[in-house]
């Protein structure tokens, strides 16, 4: 077999005799094993009491109040930001079901995102679409204590990505806590979006349909006016 060059430098050596990868650097040696799925589920098709853990089974539904959805938004001096917000706890099936982690970068006299989400849902409180009350009668600010939110100055962003990482590490920084659950979803988002109706309950319906555990969803959102 040829070895060949990865990007950083170091030399990957593929086994003829084991299914393993080598990695050489030129300060240490590291073994990579080839993902086996059989060894997950106890082995082969077959064998008595094989179970794989990321399939699941057909008909089996996660959707209900017991598992929640962790959304990260990263917003920069975005006006749209509370429409956004707004969107998502209006046209979602189970909005008591949604944690928002929200990481804010503006100037000053821009709009606060979720103080202007406050305004607009109170408006919105006790308004319904079909028969169900899309915005919950509770509070001065619907479901505000869903929400959490970092606010920094433009001055401390380092672009978008830098901003995502530091909102998936409050849902670490959660997790640890015991505040997210592993049979909980995460949805990342941009903070000017609008959210199609019932659009918590279809994502983990497509969801469901991969049958896989390790299943990740993603999509170029479309524009609005193909939003049905």
């Amino acid at each position: 077999m040829i070895p060949s060059k990865a990007s950083n430098g170091a030399v990957l050596i593929p086994s003829a005799s084991r299914a393993e990868t080598t990695v050489t650097t030129s300060t240490s040696t590291a073994t990579w094993e080839e993902y086996d799925p059989d060894f997950e589920c106890g082995g082969p098709v077959g064998t008595p009491g094989r179970q794989c853990p990321h399939v699941r089974s057909t008909g089996s539904s996660k959707y209900d109040a017991d598992h929640l959805i962790h959304v990260s938004v990263a917003a920069y001096r975005d006006p749209l930001c509370p429409d956004t917000l707004l969107s998502l706890f209006y046209h979602a099936v189970n909005p008591n079901a949604i944690r928002v982690r929200l990481l804010q970068q503006n100037d000053e006299g821009d709009v606060d995102c979720v103080e202007q989400y406050c305004e607009l849902a109170t408006r919105m409180k006790g308004k319904r679409r079909g028969n169900v009350a899309r915005i919950a009668h509770h509070g001065d600010c619907p479901h505000s204590d869903q929400i959490q939110v970092r606010r920094r100055d433009t001055a401390e962003a380092a672009g978008p990505m830098h901003a995502r990482g530091l909102v998936s590490e409050a849902i670490s920084d959660a997790y640890a806590k015991g505040e997210v659950n592993t049979q909980d979803f995460c949805l990342s988002v941009d903070s000017h979006m609008e959210f199609g109706h019932d659009w918590d309950k279809d994502m983990v319906d497509m969801f469901d349909l991969t049958r896989n555990e390790y299943a990740i969803l993603s999509t170029r959102p479309a524009d609005l006016d193909q939003l049905q």
